[in-house]
This record gives structure tokens, sequence and C-alpha cells, in this order.
């Protein structure tokens, strides 16, 4: 019986690229915000600090409640409701007057959205291409580097021509219809699929059968907790430097524009990274 007729698989690849750009404006461009919020305002560096890290408390809690919506309803309405609330707390911060405003539409509400938009290409990805899963995930998140790389250089000139409202009301917009074109992106591949001319690998001599885990059962083994303190030291220490750089740089001395390509520097080689580690993963997974 021939399989059901099904999307180009690099689709999905194209919808992660879109979703994790968008999270790249959200999360990895912050720093070329704290020094204009610092003079319209007077807050201290700390007090805008706070919004970002609400942001990523938000976005790291949600992922968790993403990926399991994601696997009951399908990818798409969770992006789809990702990008509505990242167009709406983005867009609400360009209006901001005190700080309790900022860390709620910024650090909550597009925090929220941020976190609904990242996890389902992850997810999705993978089961498109299961000859090459751990490529496809790098590649689903290159878009992060591509973001801040983007990010950085656009907001700074929108700051210096038209104002930091302008950043949030311009980007919030685009960032909602990213998130929309992402989700229109994502699919789930039929029960049973898998890519032509390709079959799962036999098991070794005398290996154990194994099985998929369940959500429960996953999160009590010694192996998830260790993943989860390496993955949660390795984004702490990057966050730390990359909510801070651009701002580091103006501080120093720097013109903003050139502090803001210091950030985007940063920004692609942590997208050049993504593929690349994920193909040494999977050669290693071969040897």
């Amino acid at each position: 019986m021939s399989q059901p007729a099904t999307p180009p698989r690099w689709i999905p690849l194209l919808g992660g690229v879109l979703g994790s750009t968008v999270c790249g404006f959200l999360l990895y461009a912050w720093s070329v915000f704290i020094v204009p919020l610092n003079e319209a305002f007077g807050w201290s560096r700390a007090e805008v600090a706070l919004a970002f890290a609400i942001a990523c408390l938000i976005f790291g809690l949600v992922a968790f409640p993403a990926g399991r919506m994601s696997d009951k309803y399908g990818p798409r309405p969770i992006v789809f409701a990702g990008a509505i609330l990242i167009c709406i707390g983005f867009v609400s911060a360009g209006f901001v007057q005190t700080k309790l405003q900022l860390y709620l539409a910024y650090g909550v509400v597009a925090g929220l959205g941020g976190g609904l938009i990242y996890i389902p290409p992850i997810a999705t990805a993978p089961k498109w291409w299961p000859d090459r899963k751990a490529l496809a995930t790098g590649l689903t998140v290159v878009g992060l580097g591509l973001g801040s790389f983007i990010m950085g250089p656009l907001a700074t000139w929108l700051i210096e021509n038209m104002g930091w409202r302008y950043v949030f009301w311009y980007v919030g917009a685009g960032m909602g219809v990213g998130g929309i074109l992402a989700g229109l992106c994502l699919s789930v591949p039929p029960a049973g699929w898998k890519p032509a001319g390709w079959s799962p690998p036999a098991p070794a001599p005398g290996a154990k059968a194994t099985r998929d885990y369940t959500y429960e059962e996953t999160t009590k083994t010694l192996q998830f907790k260790l993943l989860y303190a390496a993955y949660f030291c390795a984004a702490f220490g990057g966050l730390m430097c990359i909510s801070f750089v651009a701002a580091m740089g103006i501080e120093a001395g720097l013109d903003p524009m050139l502090a803001a390509f210091g950030a985007s520097g940063l920004a692609i080689t942590n997208a050049a990274a993504r593929p690349l580690s994920g193909f040494i993963a999977r050669t290693d997974a071969q040897l």
C-alpha cells in the first residue's frame, strides 16, 4: 500500500528556523535595550535586566507544558498561540511607563509566547528526519543565532533613528507574522511514515529490547536529571553573556552600532555551531 501524500520534509525544518528566529529576536538581542531604557527612565541595569530574567524564567517553565500540548493537539495551534502572545507582549512593551508594565509585557506575556513557539518545532523536526535526528534538531534551532544576528543591528538602527519604542512595535508585529508562518510549516507525519529508502537500523545481536519511555518515566531517570542539569548550566552561562554584550560595549565607549555588531558576531557563531554540533553528534553515534 502506498503511503499518503506528505509535504516535503524540509518544510518543518523551515518552520523550526522561523520559530527559533522569532525566539532569537525575543531573548538573544535584549542587550541593545538596556542603555536606552536606562536613559529613558533612569532604571538601573539590574532593574532593566530583571525583565529579561523574568522572560527567561517563563520561557523555560512553559517548555514542559508546550511539549505536551504539542503532542496532544499538534504543533501548529501551539505555535499560533505563541505567535499571538509574543506579538501582544512585545508591542505592549513599546507603551510601558513603569517597570511593572515592562515586566508583565516583555517578561510574562512575550516570554510565555516564546516558550510556546520554541519547543514544538524541536519536537516535530526529528519525526520527519529519523535518519538524521541530531542534525535536524540543530538546524531547527539555528534561528536563535540568526535572530540575534539580525535583531542587534536592526534594533540599534531603529533606536538611533526612531526611538526604542518603535523597535518593540515594528519588531513585535514582525515576530507575530514570523511565528504564524512557522506554525503553518509544522505538521506531524502520518503513523508509520518513514523516508523513502530508509529503514530503522536493526538492533545489534544480543541487544536488549527497547521501547519509548512515557513523560513520567523519563523525568524519573538519572539520565534525564543529568541532561537537565547540563542544559541548565550551559544556558545559564550563555544567557548571562548574551544579555549584556551590547550594553558592555556601549559603556566601554564603542559606537552603539559597533556594539550591536559585536552581539551579532556572537550570534552568528552561535548559529553556525548548532547544526555543526548536530552533525558531530550524529557522526559520533555511528562510530
